[in-house]
């Protein structure tokens, strides 16, 4: 994900001001009440492996624990109290950088490098159990550089690659190729982008100012989810979930008149009805500087975890965050 992390700052300043869609449905806004634990770190480029650098990418597991991409290492996080349990760390060296991360059952963590363009299987102890390298029949690119992956409903392993690429290349547990697909036009092939599955079985995909959704294969199930919002506020989305119930929740962002930042994650029904948000849409003006309760600033990855509730990974140029948020799951309460 790092091709795609330098260029932040530069799509924060090119993103335009954002106009609030008036609704005619009540919409809830979820503020410092809804927070289960928040905290935010220094980015450090120079801690050693296994200590937080960047928190990047999200997963959680069916036992509630979130995965974090973190460049050199995958962070695993209690997800009921935000405690770091361990990092998964391949001390080999073959893994070069932690890109994505998804949950792979039994304590084992695929991660996607971009600079080894390969995806791997760890185990817990980061010992390396499969590898899966970008070239395929479909794909005779040896260095296309894999930065986001999920695990889908089939058990199959979905990678998606950077580039400027719309290509997405499927594969067994096991490390076989089974298909690829395009995702579609170039507007999901730069920019920071996040896939993820819904209950349903189909991909949600989020990347610059589109959110499409995808059967398995590649058909086209929704070209615009929620196209009406998103083009009224302007909202450059980044950061995609859906929950057990088909809420879609997307991060999104967009830059007011005095070049502060206004940010929130919008939470909506499968229909891609406006059901509500956290945070107000306020404008950070302390950019760098840690963060303030209940405030969002660049939302990387989301995560919902089997409660409902939803893990945002958040950045703001020298800080990382991680918060948990409860938008209304009564599984939670």
């Amino acid at each position: 994900m790092i091709h795609k992390w330098l260029p932040i700052m530069s799509l924060l300043l090119l993103t335009t001001a954002a106009t609030v869609l008036a609704q005619t449905e009540p919409v809830t806004t979820y503020t410092g009440d809804a927070v289960g634990w928040q905290f935010s770190l220094p980015n450090n480029y120079m801690a050693a492996a296994g200590e937080p650098i960047i928190f990047l990418n999200l997963s959680a597991d069916g036992d509630g624990n979130i995965y974090v991409a973190n460049f050199t290492s995958a962070l695993v996080y209690d997800g009921e109290t935000g405690q770091l349990d361990h990092a998964i760390v391949d001390t080999s060296g073959t893994v070069v950088q932690y890109d994505d991360v998804a949950a792979a059952g039994d304590g084992n963590v695929w991660v996607a490098d971009s600079k080894s363009f390969a995806v791997y299987l760890l185990d817990p102890q980061g010992n390396i159990l499969v590898t899966i390298p970008s070239n395929t029949p479909d794909n005779p690119n040896a260095r296309l550089a894999p930065n986001e992956l999920e695990v889908g409903p089939d058990g199959n392993i979905y990678v998606m690659y950077s580039s400027a690429n719309t290509m997405m290349q499927v594969f067994t547990p096991e490390g076989e190729f089974v298909r690829s697909f395009s995702m579609g036009d170039r507007s999901l092939s730069s920019g920071l982008i996040d896939f993820t599955f819904g209950p349903d079985g189909n991909l949600y995909i989020a990347g610059v100012r589109t959110v499409r959704v995808l059967d398995t294969e590649g058909n086209m199930v929704v070209e615009q989810f929620a196209q009406d919002f998103r083009e009224a506020s302007s909202m450059d989305v980044h950061g995609i979930a859906v929950d057990a119930e088909g809420r879609v929740y997307i991060g999104g962002s967009s830059v007011a008149d005095d070049q502060s930042i206004t940010a929130a994650v919008y939470q909506f029904d499968a229909d891609g009805n406006l059901l509500g948000q956290f945070g107000k849409g306020q404008q950070r003006i302390n950019w760098g500087d840690d963060f303030q309760p209940e405030e969002l600033s660049f939302t990387v990855s989301l995560a919902s975890l089997p409660d409902g509730q939803l893990v945002i990974s958040d950045a703001n140029g020298g800080y990382s965050q991680l918060l948990k948020v409860n938008m209304g799951s009564a599984a939670a309460n």
